[in-house]
């Protein structure tokens, strides 16, 4: 905002911005939209784009860490509209500036964080955050919950996630939930894994400990290779860790030492540490997947999708590509891998979808638009609306999107159940 040239009138704008500012933060926090009129006399203040550009012309010729300049002007966002405005603004500066767009997950946790110490309460701050950026805002809130409150015991962590969560039901929001419990209780544990893992135990069913358990590995393999990337909107100081997090003399470990109830999911989150000891070179990582016990291979390639999606930033033909690295005994699942990332980052099956489009091999084709279906399910309940999801993919290949969403149970040709 420019200071006005005369010292009463600079005085009296600056009251009317902080009212409004003060209203705006309570209107988010109460679950009450903001007038549009309210919105209007702020102008650019509540305008994503126009702060985006301010960002964008900030920021992004930075050579070198944009982090901290990014921050400053995204986390302030959660005081000025909510989370919603925050999120916003990332998303248009992630469309101008592609580093950001790689590290958007990362920023959307500081919006979580900030939004949740901004209102201390969970649920609310919970429902305010979006999906955008593998849902880094839920992530976030959950971790600042669990720093704040200090408290970890079975009641704390069993009814954390219950507002998002009916029986039968294993919504979005549900996992999301539990996922971020997973980071929360490693954050909260000062990342041993271990201990964190146990805190997961604590849920009663094993679809949400299983979600919470990808979380902890998330945050196992993030803090070990990037310890010093600096999560925007947390002042953390540098921390001993006593708990061996990775170790380059075992491509398995963390995964080697644990019970076997841990290791589905710690093999689909084990590629990120191969790639991290492979320097990123594929076809290595994909000899070193196929050094994993062979129960567990299929998740070890499925997290190479994953991964090679966060490489690509939006290159879909690119990201098939990599995935030729993959022996073709396990090559679906690479593109399994993939496609749901997409959709994670995007929570919009549309997006799945047009990757699909671009894989040529029939069998990977179908595998592809099965998992689709299979993300469908958790973004929505409602069986009419997943038929309108699976309902633009390609013609021969509708049935295996609807076999995927749980809308037919007898799989179409070219799939088996599993």
């Amino acid at each position: 905002m420019t200071r006005s040239r005369r010292a009463a009138l600079g005085a009296a704008l600056i009251a009317v911005a902080v009212l409004t500012l003060v209203v705006q933060k309570e209107l988010w926090r109460t679950g009450k939209a903001v007038p549009d009129a309210a919105a209007a006399e702020v102008g650019p203040g509540t305008d994503s784009i126009a702060l985006a550009k301010l960002a964008l012309d900030s920021c992004s010729k930075i050579d070198g860490d944009k982090i901290p300049c990014y921050e400053k002007h995204l986390v302030p966002l959660v005081d000025r509209g909510g989370p919603k405005l925050a999120m916003g603004t990332l998303m248009q500066v992630a469309n101008g500036d592609r580093d950001v767009r790689g590290f958007g997950h990362v920023y959307a946790h500081a919006i979580g964080i900030h939004a949740f110490d901004a209102d201390k309460n969970v649920e609310r701050t919970f429902s305010s955050c979006t999906d955008a950026f593998q849902s880094g805002c839920y992530h976030g809130v959950i971790e600042a919950y669990f720093a704040s409150t200090g408290k970890v015991d079975s009641q704390s962590v069993r009814e954390l996630c219950v507002p998002w969560s009916q029986p039968g039901v294993y919504g979005w929001l549900r996992f999301q939930c539990a996922h971020g419990l997973g980071h929360g209780l490693t954050m909260h544990y000062e990342h041993n894994l271990v201990s964190s893992l146990k805190g997961c135990d604590l849920l009663v069913e094993d679809w949400d400990r299983q979600s919470c358990y990808g979380g902890a590995f998330m945050e196992n393999v993030v803090d070990a290779t990037e310890p010093h990337h600096g999560m925007p909107g947390m002042d953390m100081p540098e921390e001993k860790r006593s708990f061996k997090q990775i170790d380059k003399a075992d491509y398995n470990y963390p995964c080697s030492i644990l019970p076997e109830r841990y290791l589905t999911t710690c093999y689909q989150n084990q590629v990120s540490i191969i790639m991290y000891f492979d320097d990123h070179k594929m076809p290595q990582v994909a000899k070193d997947c196929m050094k994993v016990p062979e129960k567990y291979r299929y998740m070890c390639f499925t997290g190479f999708g994953t991964d090679i999606n966060s490489f690509v930033v939006g290159d879909h033909l690119k990201g098939i590509d990599e995935c030729t690295n993959v022996p073709e005994k396990y090559r679906d699942w690479c593109i399994i891998g993939v496609v749901k990332n997409i959709i994670d980052v995007s929570a919009k099956t549309a997006d799945g979808v047009s990757f699909c489009q671009k894989v040529d091999d029939h069998h990977l084709k179908a595998r592809c638009y099965e998992a689709v279906g299979e993300e469908s399910v958790s973004l929505e309940q409602k069986p009419e609306i997943r038929e309108k999801f699976c309902a633009v993919s390609e013609p021969g290949y509708i049935d295996a999107c609807r076999f995927g969403a749980r809308l037919i149970t007898v799989p179409p040709p070219g799939l088996t159940a599993e």
